[in-house]
């Protein structure tokens, strides 16, 4: 939440609607600032955690929806009970949900990309390697 010319701006959507008209080095100071970042030189390391902390807040958010996609898969019928299971078991996809754990969705995505389960189809492949990409934050 911030004040800006006498009026408190409280969500995102918000202070976009306030923003829009001004030139994008001064909008991109009113984020950080609503952010709670400093709008002074940052270190690295301050980059850094501004950027995993991003990702550790939706890291969750992608994960539940890559499963809500496997459930919304199984009770269509294109994936079987047992399909979910073994796909659950599969060494690669492991890997590739510890890289997300880990906040390491670049790793994550070089996964996906070699991935050769037959279930993940090329759509489903595409679409979870989006899902990382929006959320790189560099």
């Amino acid at each position: 939440m911030i004040n800006w010319k006498g009026i408190w701006i409280k969500t995102k959507d918000q202070l976009e609607a306030a923003i829009s008209n001004l030139p994008e080095i001064d909008k991109q100071s009113l984020r950080n600032e609503f952010d709670g970042f400093s709008n002074k030189s940052q270190t690295l390391e301050e980059i850094d955690k501004a950027k995993y902390m991003k990702r550790a807040a939706v890291k969750d958010v992608i994960i539940a929806e890559m499963a809500t996609e496997n459930m919304t898969r199984v009770r269509s019928g294109r994936w079987s009970v047992s399909d979910l299971v073994g796909l659950t078991q599969d060494p690669m996809l492991k890997l590739i949900l510890d890289d997300i754990n880990t906040l390491s969705f670049e790793l994550a995505v070089l996964k996906l990309q070699q991935v050769s389960n037959p279930l993940i189809t090329r759509e489903i492949r595409e679409g979870w390697i989006r899902k990382l990409q929006s959320h790189f934050y560099n």
